[in-house]
């Protein structure tokens, strides 16, 4: 456990954070001015994985509600989109014609789908929920990853909490008796870092 955060914070970190860590080194292998594209990415996985795509000098594109932007630009993003206000496969392909170096899906569905048209040739995506509805057409190497346990990682992961280079965000934290609630607020996809449940010791 970081030795700089009380218990509900570290809660957050071990799934979303070795989750963002794997895709970030292990499956996308982002490398410094590499670009890279993270979806849905005010919620728990993508918080993480705006911090440690930056922190290797990656140039960070992220999607989400206007209101997260200041926020994901203090992790680290470089450039933001706004899904609901803008169409974000027209304002990637706008910005870099040549196509994107990876991409981070943290939607799924038909954003996934979609994705797959900002991504160059012999690129890469991953994504953390789901590829059901991607087809490729083009050489990119694509992947749905499912984290595992990793006491070496998750220790690296401590040591950036603890050396203040890595943020764990709280959206909220929800007693267990408002398990329901916290699964609502879960399903809105509006939420910003983790939602956490408070259990009675």
């Amino acid at each position: 456990m970081p030795s700089s955060l009380d218990a509900l914070h570290a809660s957050a970190l071990p799934v979303n954070g070795l989750t963002a860590y794997q895709a970030i080194f292990e499956l996308l292998k982002i490398q410094p001015r590499e670009t890279l594209l993270i979806t849905g990415a005010a919620g728990g996985t993508g918080t993480f994985a705006v911090q440690l795509a930056a922190r290797v000098g990656a140039h960070v594109m992220v999607t989400a509600r206007s209101e997260h932007h200041p926020y994901l630009q203090q992790l680290g993003a470089s450039e933001l989109i706004d899904y609901t206000q803008t169409d974000f496969a027209e304002a990637v392909h706008a910005a870099h014609p040549e196509g994107i170096d990876a991409l981070l899906d943290c939607v799924g569905g038909e954003t996934a789908a979609r994705s797959m048209q900002v991504v160059r040739e012999r690129g890469r995506l991953v994504s953390i929920v789901d590829l059901e509805q991607v087809t490729p057409t083009r050489h990119i190497d694509t992947h749905v990853l499912y984290f595992r346990p990793d006491g070496r990682q998750l220790a690296e992961l401590t040591k950036l909490v603890d050396h203040g280079q890595l943020t764990v965000h709280l959206d909220q934290v929800f007693p267990l008796v408002m398990a329901g609630q916290a699964h609502e607020r879960l399903e809105t996809r509006h939420h910003q870092g983790k939602i956490v449940l408070n259990v009675p010791g």
